[in-house]
């Protein structure tokens, strides 16, 4: 019987041009992360079987000179966030930019406190919200703010939203099932 690799059902085999692309990024330069960085379009995983397959070790590990560390600290201290310091530097990547955060003791943002909302916007949302606990109808009216977002502005104000399918004013939850029966 033939020794026949199976593939995983549905999904594309990549183009024997760009496997090639790879394996010529790759002896230039024999790291994973750099060569998927530099194409764009493809992950380090699959650049490092591509790599494993046509026999090219690949590095271990990258020192970062002190130069470049110095480029990211001052990088981090103008914007802390690891994800967008990692797209500008090249050849570093965003976990390596959290170990050099970490050790030179700067404190990275959070990943949703790159997009504060203004405070006279907020201060819209809750208005809008009190007359109507809906959040997406919320979040059309005022625009630029996601459901999430006005539903995430709901809760920490405490004001209680709609049920989904509700379209108008949420209406009181009978507190006991004699209250659901009682005239109205």
């Amino acid at each position: 019987m033939e020794d026949i690799k199976k593939k995983s059902p549905g999904r594309i085999p990549m183009a024997a041009d760009k496997r090639q692309g790879i394996i010529d990024a790759l002896r230039e330069n024999p790291n994973a992360t750099q060569v998927a960085k530099q194409l764009g379009d493809v992950s380090p995983t699959t650049v490092w079987k591509i790599a494993k397959a046509a026999g090219i070790e690949i590095a271990k590990r990258i020192t970062i000179t002190s130069e470049k560390r110095s480029e990211i600290i001052a990088a981090l201290q103008e914007n802390p966030n690891a994800n967008q310091i990692a797209r500008q530097v090249d050849g570093i990547s965003t976990v390596g930019v959290w170990k050099i955060a970490k050790k030179a003791g700067i404190m990275l943002t959070a990943p949703d406190a790159r997009l504060k909302i203004p405070e006279a916007k907020r201060d819209a949302i809750i208005a809008a919200l009190r007359e109507n606990p809906n959040a997406a109808q919320v979040a059309k009216q005022v625009g630029g703010i996601s459901t999430v977002g006005v539903w995430k502005i709901a809760k920490k104000t405490g004001i209680e939203l709609s049920k989904p399918g509700n379209r108008k004013k949420a209406k009181p939850v009978a507190k006991t099932v004699k209250d659901s029966f009682a005239p109205g």
